[in-house]
């Protein structure tokens, strides 16, 4: 992947968006292969844009075959067994935007389960 930020379009198209994930993982010979590439995926996505992660694999839960839900789930088995799970930003609490004059953000770090519950209370 190059250094291009990734935007969601108006109306994305979440099963290509699945199916070029999933053939990316299937190319790759080794978990932590897989685990770099979904890593790369997620910051170039950003923050704002982590929900989209997290629907790529709702898709992949409720769509894909067996095998493809077992090399999804064993690369993040794996990422969660070497502390290298995806994390998503959320602007700090109380930030309207998240990023202050200067352009640093305000912001924290949360893992999958804390994402979705902020996420949810937002």
């Amino acid at each position: 992947m190059n250094n291009v930020s990734l935007r969601l379009l108006p109306t994305p198209d979440w099963h290509s968006a699945t199916r070029e994930l999933v053939a990316g993982f299937a190319g790759l010979d080794t978990p932590d292969e897989r685990v770099r590439l979904m890593d790369r995926l997620c910051v170039k996505l950003g923050g704002s844009l982590y929900p989209a992660f997290l629907q790529i694999l709702y898709l992949i839960e409720r769509d894909a075959e067996a095998r493809v839900r077992d090399l999804v789930t064993g690369t993040l088995m794996h990422a969660l067994t070497t502390g290298r799970l995806p994390v998503g930003r959320m602007p700090a609490w109380g930030s309207a935007s998240g990023v202050n004059a200067n352009g640093f953000e305000y912001g924290r770090s949360l893992g999958p389960l804390e994402y979705l519950f902020a996420w949810y209370v937002q």
